[in-house]
């Protein structure tokens, strides 16, 4: 049987916030004719078992992604179908793709410092769903989620990924972010977009939100305001000027800059969004 790592939370009525063996959440949200899973955590555990059985469904939710990276899609394969902007599908798809002999990414991240310490030891191969082929459900800008009590909508925001997707509800001013935004924003990968791209998109969300909005990401458990769109506005436009801290990184054979000095990814001028980003990616093409 593999590990059970789940616990949940209910942020706000309705909207539970489960935690997997890494510092990855997803998000259950209940609605009266349909429920609906945003991201799946690694993969380690049963996770729809697990959630049919702590809420007593009938069925397993609707799962929808907000982007394809390992720990938001790494516990798909437990359920009957998935769903994802087409931009990141290919991520997803590269687990089916190692060879039978590789190792399987997903562990070394439970095992790295990312993972939960009551559980970093004790993840194996075994604890892990085992990756295979299924239906992909194409997500656009726009697309809508009618729960019944809850309606949620999808918001591109191409930056940490191409295919980022926020989910919103409008009626509630409650928007999930994902990775799209939080306090270490990762545009330092190789799917990451431009600051000059970033920056626009979050120029756009702020005009799609309540002002009065609250904000929750996928690996930070406070609430927060539209304050923290603002925050990640100021800072692409000191990234553009070159007028950021220009922290210089290394980890994991990756170099790249943070854009204000901090410690243990707590900004040292008070703040909260930091933006991590590759100095050779700042700019688009037709901006230079």
């Amino acid at each position: 049987m593999r590990l059970e790592p789940f616990r949940s939370t209910e942020i706000v009525p309705g909207v539970h916030m489960i935690d997997g063996a890494a510092t990855e959440r997803c998000f259950l949200i209940e609605g009266s004719r349909r429920w609906l899973l945003i991201d799946s955590l690694t993969g380690c555990g049963d996770l729809a078992a697990w959630i049919k059985t702590r809420w007593q469904l009938e069925d397993e939710p609707e799962l929808v992604n907000t982007h394809g990276h390992m720990d938001h899609t790494g516990g798909n394969y437990d359920f009957r179908a998935c769903a994802m902007h087409p931009a990141d599908q290919p991520m997803f798809t590269e687990l089916l793709e190692l060879d039978a002999d590789a190792p399987d990414p997903r562990l070394g991240y439970l095992r790295s410092s990312e993972g939960r310490p009551e559980f970093r030891g004790r993840v194996t191969a075994a604890d892990l769903v085992p990756p295979r082929p299924m239906p992909v459900r194409p997500l656009a800008d726009g697309d809508i989620f009618d729960l019944g009590r809850r309606r949620f909508e999808a918001v591109l925001v191409p930056g940490h990924t191409r295919g980022s997707l926020t989910f919103y509800d409008r009626e509630n001013r409650l928007l999930l972010t994902g990775d799209a935004l939080n306090r270490n924003t990762l545009l330092s990968l190789p799917h990451s977009t431009s600051i000059a791209r970033y920056r626009l998109s979050l120029l756009a969300l702020r005009e799609r939100v309540a002002p009065d909005a609250r904000l929750l990401s996928s690996h930070d458990p406070q609430l927060y305001g539209t304050d923290l769109i603002d925050e990640g506005i100021e800072l692409c436009g000191l990234i553009l000027a070159g007028r950021d801290d220009q922290v210089e990184t290394e980890f994991m054979g990756r170099s790249f800059r943070y854009a204000r000095a901090h410690r243990g990814l707590v900004r040292l001028d008070g703040g909260t969004v930091n933006i991590a980003y590759d100095p050779a990616n700042i700019h688009d093409r037709d901006d230079v």
